[in-house]
């Protein structure tokens, strides 16, 4: 049963995204399907987890690619916009961890260099199961996941080379990460860093460069306010079946700067019940569960949709247990007025809880 508790949330949260996924981006002029493999290694980020020290986890991923050529995209940033799935399996190279299956969304921004050579980046987010999560008697030594779906996050960057055949070659560095945003402890994550290849097949269209004119489109630069509220569930420790609500309130001023970046400046209120109940669990007398914060930081921009990366500083939190200072990861879709999201806060290395949030823009 907790299982598919967690499969509800996890799940939840990605098709929630998913139902309000741009449905151009399925009828793009240049469509490709490629293959990936990997390699790296685990961060020992915190003591609990020394035990995946070492490991050398590989990996293999099949992709599908809707690339937008467009003038107004390229216009826009003077590069194309790609969006895809991907589904693929790792091996942890850790009997302790085992391995994860993923299904992923990504963001895929490609920058000419030259009119064979592309530099592009990549955001990603989705869902993983992983098929060893700790257990008290079964696998006790798993402080990195304690359910099989967690969440997926990951940040690319890399070369692409277009040959003179339907065939393109690229090679990535990323950043990876997967926890289940404090569904279930033990919650310390994986963070594995990994350099991978990929080649690319173009089922329909092929890239090719195209000249930028400015003069066919007028930046119009966004300026807006969201409102929006947040929810999540949380457990307070490790084998707790008990789950705790986490309603929040929020604002966010959007300033874009550029083509494809923006700043953000917002704060957040919200109550932690399992943040309550722990404080009258310990006896902290003086201590509540209501936390205020402000934040900053910036987004990667591509048509209705926005990537957000920001730092927070609690203005106001009573309790010993947290930092002062945490971070933000937000995926988020506008329809007009309207806007839908999924995020992630942690503290350092560990992640708080993933929430879902709803809100309604003001155009500045």
């Amino acid at each position: 049963m907790l299982r598919f508790r967690v499969f509800n949330s996890v799940i939840g949260y990605f098709l929630m995204l998913f139902f309000f996924f741009d449905r151009e981006v399925f009828c793009q002029n240049v469509v490709s399907i490629g293959s990936e493999v990997h390699y790296g290694f685990i961060i020992p980020h915190t003591i609990e987890v020394h035990n995946t020290k070492g490991s050398r986890p590989f990996g293999s991923l099949f992709l599908v690619n809707f690339i937008d050529t467009s003038q107004k995209i390229v216009n826009l940033c003077h590069c194309i916009k790609n969006n895809g799935l991907n589904i693929g399996v790792f091996n942890y190279d850790n009997k302790v961890l085992g391995y994860g299956l993923g299904l992923n969304y990504f963001l895929e921004p490609q920058f000419w260099l030259s009119k064979k050579w592309l530099f592009v980046t990549r955001g990603l987010i989705g869902i993983m199961y992983q098929t060893n999560p700790y257990h008290n008697l079964l696998n006790p030594t798993n402080a990195s996941y304690s359910t099989y779906f967690n969440f997926f996050l990951g940040l690319s960057g890399g070369l692409k080379f277009l040959s003179r055949s339907q065939w393109a070659l690229s090679m990535y560095s990323n950043f990876l990460h997967t926890s289940n945003g404090g569904v279930k402890e033990p919650n310390k994550g994986i963070n594995w860093p990994t350099f991978n290849f990929q080649v690319e097949y173009f089922l329909r269209g092929k890239l090719h460069y195209i000249e930028r004119r400015d003069s066919l489109l007028v930046l119009n630069k966004l300026k807006a306010m969201d409102w929006y509220i947040f929810y999540s569930n949380r457990i307070i420790k490790v084998g707790d079946k008990k789950r705790y609500h986490l309603w929040g309130i929020g604002m966010q001023y959007i300033k874009q700067v550029s083509k494809i970046s923006s700043l953000l400046i917002g704060g957040e209120g919200y109550f932690d019940y399992a943040l309550h109940h722990r404080l009258q669990v310990d006896s902290v007398k003086s201590g509540d569960g209501f936390r205020a914060g402000i934040l900053i930081g910036h987004a990667f921009v591509l048509g209705k949709f926005y990537f957000g990366q920001q730092i927070g500083y609690y203005v106001y939190e009573n309790n010993p247990y947290y930092d002062k200072i945490y971070h933000r990861w937000t995926l988020v879709f506008s329809a007009k007025r309207w806007v839908v999201g999924i995020g992630l806060k942690a503290h350092r290395h560990i992640a708080n809880f993933g929430d879902i949030k709803i809100g309604y823009r003001i155009l500045k």
